[in-house]
């Protein structure tokens, strides 16, 4: 189990929560050569960040959402349930929801980035949120497509408040931008991993399935230093998911042959 590459403070939270094995509180992790690759990054020599700025703060789901579009040099595989001829179509944008009550993240891949695919991201992410109950009061963006007159127009109809960032003030969308910095971190550490282990069938265009492992495992844990993952923040629930449904991304799996799957009796021949 390596929840996709957790920080060694985040896994002892888990197991001081008992969502783990207490008695791994007590290790010291080994050196994870996909983290130390995957993770790294420049020493900050100093920061734009003003220490008596009051960071803005949501009290119930949907109160604030900030969003943001991360973009992708190496086109990403969409996967096929049906038809004999492959799609040429690959996703190479995404569209992140961050919800600033409960930190819950939503993922929508796009093949472009025009302003019909950003308003089908938002309209796919209200929809999600209605399941739980949750309807979404205001939007936090930058400039780029969010400004565009029908993504306002949108906003508009549904009554919902659209502010934005001032022109190069990126930090002002900040939660945002620190959410897709980490998916990034952890979806290019996950791929390293499974490329390691398994290169004949694991390859870098994988990255929206590894964004979405990650980001799964985000939203089911609790956070550092709070009891609730941002699931049950923002599903107004208390429901800890069991930790031992996320296995390693890239992990193999096997198909159920179909004569097993429609059932055989002890009156059936079994062909080796």
């Amino acid at each position: 189990m390596n929840m996709g590459h957790l920080s060694k403070s985040r896994m002892q939270q888990l197991a001081r929560s008992r969502l783990i094995p207490r008695y791994l509180e007590r290790i010291k992790p080994p050196i994870c050569a996909a983290c130390l690759h995957g993770k790294a990054t420049k020493t900050p020599w100093r920061t734009k960040a003003d220490p008596r700025r009051a960071p803005r703060v949501a009290t119930t789901p949907g109160e604030c959402i900030v969003v943001d579009q991360l973009e992708s040099s190496k086109p990403g595989f969409i996967g096929q349930l049906r038809g004999s001829i492959l799609t040429k179509l690959r996703y190479r944008y995404a569209t992140v929801f961050v919800d600033m009550y409960s930190d819950y993240t939503f993922i929508y891949l796009h093949t472009n980035i025009t302003s019909e695919e950003t308003i089908k991201a938002k309209i796919a992410f209200e929809n999600h949120a209605d399941t739980f109950g949750v309807k979404i009061r205001q939007y936090h963006a930058d400039n780029g497509r969010f400004q565009d007159v029908d993504f306002k127009k949108d906003c508009e109809n549904k009554g919902q408040i659209l502010s934005f960032c001032g022109v190069n003030a990126h930090f002002q969308n900040g939660r945002a931008e620190k959410n897709i910095w980490d998916l990034q971190d952890a979806t290019r550490t996950s791929l390293l991993h499974a490329i390691k282990k398994w290169p004949s069938a694991i390859t870098i265009h994988l990255w929206p399935y590894a964004m979405r492992y990650v980001n799964d495992v985000n939203n089911s844990i609790p956070m550092q230093g709070k009891d609730n993952s941002p699931i049950e923040l923002f599903s107004s629930t208390v429901k800890k998911l069991p930790l031992r449904q996320f296995y390693h991304f890239g992990c193999p799996v096997y198909v159920l042959d179909a004569n097993l799957q429609a059932g055989i009796t002890s009156w059936n021949e079994v062909e080796e």
